[in-house]
């Protein structure tokens, strides 16, 4: 006879086989993986992303350096400033200014930004209100003439001259020695070319009118450059056999842009160059015309380029009574800039601008 707990517990187990597979209650598993273990995993994976973090952080950290605050501080705090910091300073101009002399007046980072350590800030530095005296430079080197110069707290320009004294060597300058100027004052010197970098050729002009439009400048009083520029340009037209028009005279400072645009029209140019102060640029020289092959605006554009290296193009149409493709607009530079305004005086300065404007009118026009 079987017990009666025997009988019991297998009346029970065909009754739990008898029930559908979902309503079965589940026995106990073990966990595949240790709760634990996946923790501590996660722990580590975390840390050692920070850790990494934190390294790479500290690398680009030690390799730059915030620019600290120069503008206000005496040239030698500066220095140590940035000494500091693991960069290193460099005085770019001494400027008129009324500010102590020695007095940082500018810097070429900002404040707070970060730079590569080793780096060079350039600083523009008061040179205080004194006046100093341009010294000898003629025979000199260029180099050593701009290192005399940039002495003494003065900015240079340089043009070439030709001359037939040793190529490389200043023949004069403007304004000349002895002359007592300001700080942050600008002198013009003209270095000896062996041979007339532009080379005039005899164009035949003939059959051709060009208008010049030399747009008057008020804020620049010393001299009245765009028309000293026009008469010379004026002059090379009319000696290859063209008619030159010019829109204004030397007296006529206050005419109204209709006026010389119906002057301009009446000509009937074959071709219009209009010199003008203060354009689109504040480089010393830039050409604003329809940028084509064969025009006027690319030839002038060539022609420049060994009158000034910044020289720049603009590619613009131009709003003029001659063709688009013959037609140019002039910036000489800006009023406001010292050193643009030293050229304006400078007669070797208007001769060479006026001789790259023929040069390029005798290309276009006699194709």
């Amino acid at each position: 006879m079987r017990a009666r707990g025997s009988l019991s517990s297998e009346v029970f187990s065909d009754e739990l086989a008898k029930l559908p597979a979902l309503k079965r209650p589940r026995e106990p598993r073990e966990a595949l993986i240790d709760p634990g273990k996946v923790r501590l995993v996660l722990i580590c994976i975390v840390g050692c992303v920070l850790i990494a973090g934190a390294l790479t952080g500290y690398v680009i950290t030690s390799q730059t350096a915030k620019v600290p605050v120069l503008v206000g501080l005496q040239e030698s705090a500066a220095r140590t400033s940035l000494k500091r910091r693991r960069l290193k300073l460099s005085v770019g101009q001494r400027l008129y200014s009324t500010r102590p002399k020695g007095t940082v007046l500018g810097q070429s980072f900002r404040a707070g930004s970060r730079v590569r350590t080793g780096r060079t800030i350039v600083v523009s530095i008061s040179g205080g209100t004194e006046r100093v005296t341009v010294p000898g430079l003629i025979g000199l080197s260029r180099k050593e003439a701009i290192a005399r110069l940039e002495a003494l707290g003065l900015l240079v320009n340089d043009i070439s001259q030709t001359s037939q004294e040793k190529p490389g060597t200043v023949v004069s300058s403007v304004p000349v020695a002895g002359t007592r100027l300001y700080i942050g004052d600008t002198v013009v010197i003209h270095i000896a070319s062996a041979t007339e970098v532009i080379t005039l050729v005899d164009y035949n002009l003939s059959k051709q009118t060009v208008v010049i439009e030399p747009r008057y400048c008020g804020a620049f009083s010393d001299a009245d450059v765009t028309y000293d520029v026009a008469q010379r340009l004026s002059a090379l037209v009319q000696a290859a056999g063209g008619k030159a028009v010019i829109t204004r005279a030397s007296t006529e400072t206050t005419v109204s842009a209709q006026v010389l645009s119906d002057r301009a029209r009446r000509a009937h140019p074959t071709a219009s160059v209009a010199i003008t102060i203060n354009g689109s640029s504040s480089a010393v020289l830039a050409v604003s015309a329809r940028q084509q092959a064969g025009s006027l605006g690319q030839a002038l554009f060539d022609e420049l380029k060994w009158v000034s290296s910044t020289a720049i193009f603009t590619n613009s149409a131009i709003s003029s009574a001659a063709p688009p493709a013959h037609s140019v607009a002039l910036s000489l530079g800006r009023s406001d800039s010292k050193a643009n305004s030293a050229l304006f005086t400078d007669d070797l300065f208007c001769d060479n601008i006026a001789r790259a404007l023929y040069m390029s009118l005798g290309k276009t026009l006699t194709k």
